[in-house]
């Protein structure tokens, strides 16, 4: 788990000009996540900001994927206990007029940062990490689309292989050169001219 814990890790994409698809965030404020075994919900509140908590309410265990997002924060559908983006439970209907007992309850919580049409979350120790601004996630110009599927892999070597960057260059860069050449030079061409222009106008590869 440690290739994760110290990482920032993508949540979901949102609908934003540098990704192609309308997708979870926007078309649902509310969502499960997985991540690390643990079970949390991501949300969106009425002013914008984000929010990642356990996905059991700190009252009754029940699931705020079911919440309602609020001004400020989410409000559990059971018994409408509101709850923050850093985890602290704001109002507890049913409690007595100037009751502090709401003070005393706070829920995991973890930080999310919005970046290039991505989310992101650190589930690692403090301090937290600058989120990492790569080039692809800043440019104005990137343009992306969202797909995702499930894989039955071994997660680890998944990750490793994410994280080794010598094998981008040898099998996606010369091997995938490699079989479209033999698929014909025109099709090599049209991909370099949309995928990989600056390669395009340097000529065959």
């Amino acid at each position: 788990m440690l290739v994760l814990e110290h990482r920032w890790a993508t949540l979901c994409a949102v609908t934003g000009a540098r990704v192609a698809a309308t997708v979870e965030l926007e078309r649902n404020p509310v969502k499960a996540v997985k991540l690390l075994a643990e079970s949390l919900v991501l949300f969106r509140d009425k002013r914008g900001h984000l929010g990642l908590l356990a996905e059991a309410c700190a009252h009754r265990r029940a699931s705020l994927v079911y919440g309602i997002p609020e001004n400020e924060g989410l409000r559990c559908a059971y018994h409408g206990w509101l709850y923050n983006a850093e985890g602290r439970c704001l109002d507890q209907p049913g409690e007595p007029a100037g009751s502090t007992f709401k003070n005393q309850i706070k829920t995991t919580a973890y930080p999310v940062q919005e970046l290039g049409g991505l989310i992101f979350s650190y589930l690692g120790p403090e301090p937290v990490p600058l989120l990492p601004r790569y080039n692809v996630l800043v440019w104005d110009d990137v343009a992306g689309e969202t797909n995702g599927t499930v894989i039955p892999c071994n997660w680890l070597q998944v990750m490793e292989n994410l994280l080794d960057p010598l094998h981008v260059e040898c099998l996606h860069g010369r091997y995938f050169t490699y079989v479209l050449k033999g698929k014909g030079g025109d099709q090599l061409q049209e991909f370099l001219a949309r995928h990989a222009p600056k390669a395009h106008e340097e000529g065959p590869v």
